[in-house]
């Protein structure tokens, strides 16, 4: 299981290097790339972390994930302000 594991994760590396290599060819802005790209894996990875983790979770940590999310948030919005091609 072990090589077949370490294969995958050749083969999706690759892919999201040709990916961000096609998208910096296009034109996207290399930030704006990055932002995206966290997004998405924050995005694919968050629902196995909370399943995975729900017996850790205690009140407090939900709080604190809900702050940080929140900052997060805010923070992108005031990003995207500041980029010309996001603002619109």
């Amino acid at each position: 299981m072990l090589p077949a594991s370490m294969v995958l994760v050749q083969a999706f590396t690759m892919g999201a290097l040709l990916l961000s290599k096609l998208a910096l060819n296009i034109g996207m802005e290399p930030f704006v790339l990055l932002a995206y790209r966290n997004l998405i894996g924050a995005i694919i990875v968050a629902p196995f972390a909370f399943y995975f983790d729900r017996y850790v979770l205690t009140g407090r940590t939900i709080e604190a994930y809900v702050a940080i999310e929140l900052y997060i948030v805010k923070n992108f919005k005031l990003l995207s302000l500041s980029i010309p091609s996001l603002a619109g």
